[in-house]
């Protein structure tokens, strides 16, 4: 996997250069001199980058999906944009994209970003290489990173996966970002195009946060990479802080919410639309409650047949859930005996079912996590004996 210190040797290497220039500027009298060595520091450079390329791949498996991608590979150039435009014409549109590259053209990134938000893809950082043992096969490696103006388009995707240290960003400046070129902002509204040339520092961070506004990430991300100079990876808790990586369907880990007179633990999918909760009635019983992806008649038909789930290690019969509506929500309500908070990190799982694929769809979701689980929950079940 590329190492960020990389671009910090890189980034030396360049500043070594440029002492280079400046003493053969003050030293060497002959021109043919000086051109030989901007021929060298050119050469150097265009062989370290290359244009993005985008081509369809696939690894060759029977997954139900990111079986199959766009893998986009190499640097953002002014150009990517339409080069991206070109193949969603000519080429396979998978929903999946995954990307690799050190970066490149700031606007072009940011118009990329949009054509990706346009395209409702899902886009995983990720380096793309031919499968060894397969002629017509792809796979990927643990190599990619996403870079500076990368990380900008990155957030186009409506679905973002990148693991820890993989999404790198530093400061820019209106002189100095878009590789010494004009920012130009390009805004796409009703079928109208427009650019705007943005002549100050001031004018390029104002654009950029309207972008990251629009695609739902929190607009400390410009400010963080506002404020650094070298390149900075992203640690995982800042992704998901900033929004930056953006997995919908996942559950946050537990925590401990208002809920009447009490408390309550619960973890809820990113989105907010699917929860699992820990809790006590009057009752003084602990009670696990879910929620359920379908209509409260399909799902209490789905129960009649034997059903089990298990709950915090508990088994629990089906035909003993409590199906309801709340606030046009189905959810399932089970009882549970005492829970010892001490054995929840030891669970391989918080919630399981154990039944036909009619009853699983309704739960078709991610993981529940046990982060944080057994410290909210032990405070939540304080109700209990209160």
């Amino acid at each position: 996997m590329y190492s960020f210190d990389c671009v910090a040797i890189l980034n030396e290497f360049f500043q070594t250069f440029k002492l280079l220039i400046a003493i053969a500027l003050h030293e060497v009298r002959s021109m043919k001199a000086f051109l030989t060595l901007m021929m060298i520091m050119t050469t150097w450079s265009v062989a370290q980058s290359q244009p993005m390329n985008f081509f369809a791949a696939e690894n060759g498996g029977t997954c139900q999906d990111d079986c199959s991608w766009i893998a986009a590979e190499g640097d953002i150039t002014s150009d990517t944009p339409a080069a991206f435009r070109k193949y969603l014409i000519e080429s396979f549109h998978y929903p999946y994209l995954h990307i690799n590259s050190q970066g490149g053209d700031l606007s072009a990134g940011v118009e990329l970003g949009r054509l990706f938000r346009e395209n409702h893809l899902s886009i995983r950082v990720s380096r793309t290489v031919k499968n060894p043992d397969f002629k017509y096969l792809f796979m990927e490696d643990d190599g990619g990173v996403c870079v500076s103006a990368c990380a900008y388009a990155f957030i186009g995707g409506e679905i973002r996966d990148a693991d820890e240290g993989q999404i790198g960003i530093h400061q820019f400046s209106a002189s100095l970002t878009n590789s010494g070129k004009e920012i130009v902002a390009v805004k796409k509204e009703n079928g109208v195009e427009t650019r705007t040339i943005l002549s100050t520092a001031q004018a390029a961070a104002a654009y950029l946060i309207q972008y990251v506004n629009d695609m739902g990430v929190d607009s400390r991300f410009v400010a963080l990479a506002s404020a650094t100079q070298a390149v900075y990876s992203l640690k995982k808790s800042e992704m998901d802080l900033f929004k930056v990586r953006w997995q919908p369907k996942e559950f946050s880990p537990w925590g401990i919410e208002p809920w009447g007179k009490g408390i309550i633990a619960s973890s809820k999918t990113r989105d907010g639309k699917v929860g699992a909760y820990v809790y006590c009635y009057a009752d003084k019983r602990p009670h696990f409650q879910i929620t359920a992806l379908g209509s409260q008649n399909e799902l209490e038909q789905a129960l009649e047949s034997s059903q089990h789930f298990s709950v915090f290690g508990q088994d629990i019969d089906g035909t003993s859930v409590d199906v309801k509506t709340i606030n046009g929500t189905v959810v399932l309500r089970m009882d549970l005996k005492a829970i010892d908070p001490k054995t929840i990190k030891s669970l391989d799982s918080i919630f399981v079912w154990d039944g036909t694929n009619n009853v699983s769809s309704y739960f078709a979701y991610k993981p529940i996590p046990l982060e944080g689980a057994a410290d909210n929950i032990s405070v939540a079940l304080k109700n209990c004996s209160a």
